[in-house]
């Protein structure tokens, strides 16, 4: 099926009915370095092809830096609004750590202090949960 076919199909299927559809994007940097930062322009002239339908897009980046790399046009068609969240410390580290074990773990398998020692080296290394 050509290119054009698909793309036509994918907006009569979009705009079948008046509603707000968001693209979550998640690591949006990494799709960007694969794809190249067209799709990002091409996502955002959706909206002007619509009649019933409004294109809303989140991009989630670990890289905060991503922004700068792109196309000006793109990044000016995006009307981005940027919200950092700054790492996690050892006591959120600590909840959400204790919340895997609980669903990873039977109950008595993690000693007492190790999600308390392992909260603090992680908060005081990178703050990032998943290497907690």
């Amino acid at each position: 099926m050509p290119t054009d076919e698909i793309y036509r199909r994918f907006i009569n299927i979009l705009d079948k009915e008046k509603r707000v559809v968001i693209f979550v994007l998640d690591e949006i940097d990494q799709l960007v370095k694969k794809a190249g930062d067209e799709i990002l322009y091409n996502l955002t002239r959706l909206n002007s092809e619509l009649k019933n339908t409004t294109i809303s897009i989140v991009g989630i980046s670990n890289d905060l830096l991503f922004t700068d790399n792109i196309d000006p046009r793109v990044k000016s068609s995006l009307s981005e609004e940027e919200l950092v969240f700054p790492p996690y410390n050892a006591i959120q580290l600590q909840d959400i750590l204790r919340q895997r074990a609980m669903n990873a773990f039977r109950e008595g398998i993690v000693g007492e202090g190790v999600i308390e020692k392992c909260a603090a080296y992680a908060a005081r290394e990178h703050g990032d949960a998943r290497r907690a």
